[in-house]
């Protein structure tokens, strides 16, 4: 997004000229402008999809799918 000449003439700069996906710090790190809270928003990320759940249900990075308990069929109504 390019700023207006307005803008330019007041020395103002885009604020959100750039998108970009980041999944690790080195991600971040490759990046040649950001936000100074973005190193410390991925890494609290990455934190949380290692940390086993409260649940028991494994973490995203499981390849293994949870296994789930068949229910038992409810007795018949007469």
């Amino acid at each position: 997004m390019a700023s207006t000449t307005a803008e330019a003439a007041l020395g103002a700069a885009a604020e959100l000229d750039q998108l970009a996906v980041v999944r690790s710090e080195a991600d971040v790190a490759a990046l040649r402008h950001y936000a100074d809270f973005l190193p410390q928003v991925v890494t609290r990320y990455n934190a949380e999809r290692t940390r086993p759940s409260p649940l028991g249900n494994p973490s995203p990075k499981s390849a293994s799918s949870p296994t789930l308990p068949t229910p038992s069929p409810s007795p018949s109504l007469r």
